[in-house]
């Protein structure tokens, strides 16, 4: 285990500056101070409050700079708490103004805490990446402490993805810079993390001695948390050497100061088990491993969640219990899996020669100048300047006579083009008016009638009268840019949802005329600057120009993505047809106004010439390309390119990383939820039932960033990963093969497992009697194809949160009156079921959540999924809450003593039954049988 390092914004880094401020100023640093105190004796919820009062107060004072400390101090508070969604808003909030009042120093240390956030959340790439950035901007400052710090925070994620070599170069020279400052602390994180490397790579010795020194610097400190982990890599790193019964000594020690203090213990009761693995001791492994577990899962640490599921198997299957071993090592393989990645590595490695490359490009551009200057002072001499003015007069007399030919030419065309958009422009404004009365009544009696023939014919009167209004607010559109004043509002939003969700609305006419219209795209977000309706009218055109000319059981491709062209990155959005193609002699002028190929009208495939020239201009808007590639019989090729901006953010696939800054709302990366226990704070999980791969994708771009989605491709395939994983929400497509959307409803409804979960039904389906149905299905909502995502995120929002309240009021009952809770019937049977068999099983000290869960039939994360939706508690949690409740019962009837009951309702330790007890209820079971005399 190794150490993060990181640097408070203390008073004194600015007492200079702020000698001038007023009263209101020195009240905030002295807040600001307290918060330092409380965050030092590990108590984040004082420190917390006292920074938002001096954070307020700043803002009152209107002071930017002590506002950006007071958000950043506050991130570190959530932070250290394990708030992580809401550590990483504050602190971008905070980085946001110190970059804009120009605080560089300010701004890496911001850097620094991005990166430590990022290797909790075990997404190297984003943590590397900022790192880089504090370590570049700490190297161009001179600031000798801040760069220990960045050089530490960049060795800790070369360690984490094994690069051990990298992370000893980083670790070593921030022990130099430590010891040059003479700062203990510093140098006993720089111990312990080159401690931490030689561990790595097998070199014992050293590591032993590293830590030793480490481990003396820290108890004259008095860092009781660094004093932990110390302990505990002083123990496994005994155990790795072969001596396991010396390892023990440590890790115990390292244990009992952990729960002293209040500080995470996953890695230490993983080690523990391990321990007790290897002088086979399975009984007391299992046991470790089980509270490994449940600490991994509150401390969200996935990494020690692989570990202890590990050897929750290894311990199982030494004690001859096979079926727990298969699930525990089941459990193992799911994280495994999704937590090792290779692309991290390559992406790492990729980060790193650009950070260096970099260096070495500065100083080669350096020299390269200076060399040019010596030459340039050399070779200008009168007669080159001379002669040189001699070659410009001649170019110059013969451009002018050729500019002056093309101009007339250019001033004619231009002027016929007017003329045309000026006669378009004109008649379309007359077009408009009658069109809108004819669209009026068409709407009206389409709301009127429910004669299926009927409904045909209105549908395909208002479709066309639809296009032809979209027609002429193309030629309104095209006048606007003649005025020479375009105007383009651009967006920072994620590109990729926004083309999915363009060209999902093709889906229905794709399946009329049997064409495989498909989205591909290495990367599932790419976030720049576009303006949204200006983009989505250049893919509808571009895509009406597909269908137009693509035949029955032909296909359109539109692949999205990064492009380099001159050293210059671009988004390339390119849609591929198979249709008729384009002689070679139409391509030059398929973006012209008013343009008709010959072959097009013989084909009767004609259309106004408005839609290519339109797209033309509005890619122009956004400084961008755009290229066809065609030939006759051969289906054509429009590619669009797109600047990408600085600060663009590419996510690739998952653990893949990425080039900019694209920050995660989630705890963690997106990880297969089959058989997941979560964490009390977890990522709501949505399972996405849809069997259009286009359609789902496009869910997905709506929801990832809030929820972990679960994909399935039909009901049936939906109701089997409903009941394994039961997710938080269901969305279903009504209309899928083998069971459709309402027996996908009806069976989960119906089902003691899933009858809880709130379901949407989604379907291109609009009649009354098709939603009649659906909730008659007990489906929760009906949404109908297409939608716009801030619905669906709304609807989904809104489910979500009447859940969450409906199970704050189940916990209040259940802690209130274990056996008699007010709940829907079929939750009330199953919470009834549970808390017999608790009751019956309650003295039994051995009674785990895996029996639990095999009386009640279902498997543990079934279990634990259920009871987290009703009761706001983990299995684990029930069963406890269950035990401390019959103990109050039973202290308030005088059953006997405090150590009789606590045996009596399954505690085989007073002191843990004495500190459960107190955790619950506030008081110890002493002073509860006092009160009660």
């Amino acid at each position: 285990m190794h150490f993060h390092r990181f640097v408070y914004i203390i008073p004194a880094l600015f007492v200079c500056s702020l000698q001038a401020f007023a009263a209101d100023s020195t009240r905030i640093i002295k807040l600001y101070d307290r918060g330092y105190g409380y965050l030092d004796r590990l108590e984040y919820d004082s420190a917390g409050m006292v920074f938002q009062q001096g954070l307020d107060l700043s803002r009152r004072s209107n002071n930017h700079f002590l506002e950006a400390t007071g958000l950043y101090n506050q991130s570190r508070s959530y932070e250290l708490s394990n708030n992580l969604s809401t550590a990483l808003e504050t602190l971008e909030d905070a980085m946001a103004i110190f970059d804009r009042i120009g605080r560089k120093k300010n701004v890496a240390n911001c850097y620094n805490s991005y990166n430590r956030i990022y290797q909790t959340l075990g997404n190297y790439a984003q943590a590397l990446s900022y790192g880089l950035r504090a370590l570049r901007i700490k190297e161009a400052l001179n600031d000798q402490a801040g760069l220990a710090v960045a050089l530490t925070n960049v060795g800790n994620v070369y360690l984490l993805t094994e690069h051990f070599d990298d992370a000893l170069v980083h670790f070593t020279r921030a022990l130099a810079i430590d010891s040059a400052n003479n700062d203990s602390e510093g140098i006993s994180i720089s111990l312990l993390n080159i401690g931490v490397a030689f561990q790595k790579k097998g070199n014992y010795s050293n590591a032993l001695n590293k830590y030793r020194q480490a481990l003396d610097i820290v108890r004259q400190l008095g860092n009781k948390g660094d004093e932990v982990w110390l302990l505990n890599n002083i123990g496994s790193t005994l155990r790795q050497s072969g001596k396991p019964d010396s390892s023990l000594v440590y890790l115990i020690s390292s244990l009992s100061t952990a729960e002293k203090y209040n500080i995470n213990s996953s890695h230490i009761l993983n080690d523990l088990a391990e321990t007790y693995l290897a002088i086979n001791k399975p009984e007391a492994a299992k046991k470790h491993a089980l509270e490994a577990v449940d600490a991994s899962e509150k401390e969200q640490n996935l990494g020690q969640l692989v570990y202890a599921w590990q050897f929750l198997g290894d311990s199982y299957e030494k004690l001859g219990n096979y079926p727990n071993a298969y699930h525990a090592l089941k459990q193992h393989t799911v994280f495994k899996d999704s937590l090792l990645n290779v692309k991290k590595a390559a992406l790492l490695n990729n980060l790193k020669v650009q950070y260096e490359s970099e260096k070495k490009e500065q100083t080669i551009a350096l020299l390269t100048k200076e060399k040019a200057s010596a030459a340039f002072r050399r070779n200008a001499y009168l007669a080159s300047g001379v002669l040189i003015a001699v070659i410009l007069l001649l170019l110059y007399n013969r451009q002018r006579l050729n500019s002056k030919k093309n101009r007339l030419l250019y001033e004619k065309g231009k002027e016929v083009d007017k003329m045309k958009t000026t006669f378009f422009s004109n008649i379309s404004h007359e077009f408009r008016t009658p069109l809108t009365l004819i669209l009026g009544p068409v709407q009206s009696l389409l709301s009127l009638t429910t004669d299926p023939k009927m409904i045909r014919q209105l549908n395909t009167m208002e479709r066309n009268a639809q296009r032809l209004l979209g027609q002429i607010d193309q030629l309104l559109y095209l006048s606007k840019l003649e005025s020479d004043k375009p105007e383009i509002s651009l967006t920072r939003l994620n590109i990729i949802p926004l083309i999915r969700g363009t060209v999902m609305n093709f889906s229905s006419m794709a399946d009329d005329r049997q064409i495989n219209l498909q989205v591909e795209t290495p990367m599932p977000g790419l976030t720049m600057d576009v303006d949204k309706e200006k983009i989505e009218t250049v893919i509808i055109n571009l895509l009406s120009n597909a269908f137009k000319f693509t035949p029955r059981g032909g296909s359109i491709t539109v692949t999205v993505d990064m492009v380099e062209k001159g050293n210059t990155p671009y988004c390339g959005i390119r849609i591929q047809d198979t249709g008729m193609g384009i002689n070679e002699k139409d391509i030059p002028h398929v973006f012209d106004r008013f343009y008709q190929s010959n072959d097009r009208q013989k084909a009767q495939q004609g259309g106004s010439g408005i839609g290519l020239a339109l797209v033309k201009e509005l890619v122009k808007l956004h400084k961008g390309s755009i290229n066809i590639v065609s030939k006759p019989n051969e289906g054509a090729e429009v590619t669009v390119l797109l600047p990408l901006p600085e600060d663009y953010t590419v996510q690739q696939s998952p653990g893949a990383g990425k080039k900019g800054d694209e920050v995660p709302v989630s705890m963690f990366n997106p990880l297969p939820a089959e058989n997941w226990e979560e964490p009390e704070v977890r990522k709501t999980i949505v399972l996405v039932i849809e069997d259009n791969a286009d359609v789902m994708l496009y869910i997905k771009d709506v929801l990832q960033n809030e929820y972990h989605i679960v994909e399935a491709a039909n009901g049936a395939e939906g109701i089997l990963k409903a009941i394994e994983t039961i997710p938080d929400l269901v969305i279903s497509d009504v209309m899928m093969p083998e069971k459709d959307g309402y027996e996908v409803c009806s069976t989960l409804k119906q089902d003691e497992r899933t009858s809880h979960i709130p379901l949407i039904l989604l379907t291109a389906k609009v009649s009354f009697e098709d939603k009649l149905h659906g909730l008659q299905q007990k489906a929760d909502e009906y949404l109908t194809k297409p939608f716009s995502p801030k619905e669906l995120l709304l609807r989904v929002a809104n489910l979500i949160s009447s859940r969450k309240a409906l199970r704050e009021k189940y916990s209040k009952e259940l802690v209130l009156k274990p056996l008699d809770v007010t709940v829907p019937s079929i939750e009330e049977a199953f919470l009834q079921k549970v808390m017999l068999v608790a009751e019956e099983r309650i003295a039994d000290e051995s009674f785990t959540v895996v029996d639990l869960a095999t009386e009640v039939g279902m498997s543990r994360s079934q279990l634990h999924r259920k009871l987290q939706a009703l009761t706001n508690q983990s299995a684990t949690e029930f069963i406890r809450s269950y035990r401390l409740t019959k103990a109050m019962d039973m202290i308030k009837q005088h059953a006997g003593s405090v150590a009789e009951i606590g045996y009596k309702v399954g505690f085989s330790s007073p002191s843990y039954f004495n500190k459960m007890f107190l955790q619950q209820y506030g008081i110890t079971p002493g002073q509860a049988r006092t009160k009660q005399s």
